[in-house]
């Protein structure tokens, strides 16, 4: 299958960047350090049946974002390379990341949801220095659920550093009217 064509790229980046800084904004968060380390370099959508989206429709069940982000000394664990708990955090922002892409104010909106489950593999070390590139994808977006796919690999060599599956609960209510009743 052709990779999904992109539609006003720079438009899904801003506002998936947008999402990201709003994020960043508590300067206490947990894993500030890294999270403000992320570049955005890619969105794409697709209808759900594969098909790119065409302008004008709103895509509902798959997207796929890339980051990048650099391996820095605070990434590191004692053996100085990346740190099982860095790359978990990478996993877990960046594949709420499509989840923000599809967003709507009535679909996943706020800011993707709750996690359930992450299941991490690690693959391969990666020392301070290595470019990371991130690609997170939907697999499956329901109202309720959502399951996305994530992999990081070396961004010069294309090597596998880990990959990562993450299930997220929608904790919005669907209406104004539902959350009146909370």
């Amino acid at each position: 299958m052709p990779p999904p064509q992109t539609i006003d790229l720079a438009l899904l980046t801003a506002r998936v960047q947008k999402a990201v800084t709003q994020h960043s904004v508590n300067a206490h968060e947990f894993g500030k350090n890294i999270y403000d380390t992320l570049q955005i370099t890619g969105v794409d959508l697709e209808d759900e049946d594969g098909a790119s989206v065409q302008e004008g429709k709103p895509p509902r069940k798959k997207a796929r974002v890339v980051v990048e982000t650099t391996v820095r000394k605070d990434f590191l664990n004692p053996v100085g390379v990346l740190h099982g708990a860095a790359t978990a955090y990478l996993i877990d922002i960046c594949s709420s990341l499509p989840l923000m892409a599809l967003s709507t104010s009535d679909f996943w909106s706020g800011l993707g949801g709750l996690s359930q489950s992450m299941q991490i593999l690690y693959h391969a070390p990666a020392p301070e220095g290595t470019k990371l590139k991130i690609i997170s994808e939907t697999l499956n977006v329901g109202g309720k659920i959502a399951n996305m796919r994530c992999e990081i690999r070396n961004a010069q060599t294309n090597k596998l550093i880990a990959s990562g599956f993450h299930s997220k609960v929608n904790v919005m209510p669907k209406t104004a009217e539902t959350a009146a009743k909370l």
